[in-house]
């Protein structure tokens, strides 16, 4: 007589495999929307290098430029306050700095920081 061999999963390691998957299409779900942010924050940013004379704009209007992208491009996590314009002689530099905070399970966050920074001659 053969001796018949179980093979496959039993039903705690299945269920502990449906846990895994859940969290982690949980955690593509919760950080899938910030990603997207800053695609099309980096989208603006770059579209400026279509924008003739930024050279010779001032630091108000490139910025009012740039925030009327992000408008169009539904970007609502960045500030004024995270937007840096620089400026060496002709070389305009822009730089956008932020983090974002999500929460994930109780007292546990995740904290995502993005730096996009382009220049422009």
């Amino acid at each position: 007589m053969r001796s018949v061999r179980q093979e496959g999963l039993t039903a705690v390691s299945t269920i502990a495999l449906i846990v895994l998957a859940g969290f982690l299409v949980l955690i593509v779900l919760k950080l899938a929307p910030v990603y997207l942010e800053y695609f099309n924050v980096a989208s603006s940013v770059n579209s400026l290098k279509n924008e003739p004379d930024l050279g010779q704009k001032s630091k108000e209007e490139v910025y009012e430029l740039l925030r009327r992208r992000f408008e169009i491009n539904d970007v609502k996590r960045v500030k004024k306050d995270n937007v840096k314009i620089s400026r060496a002689g002709t070389v305009t530099t822009i730089a956008v700095n932020y983090e974002v905070r999500i929460p994930l399970l109780g007292n546990v966050d995740f904290l995502v920081y993005f730096d996009k920074s382009v220049t422009f001659p």
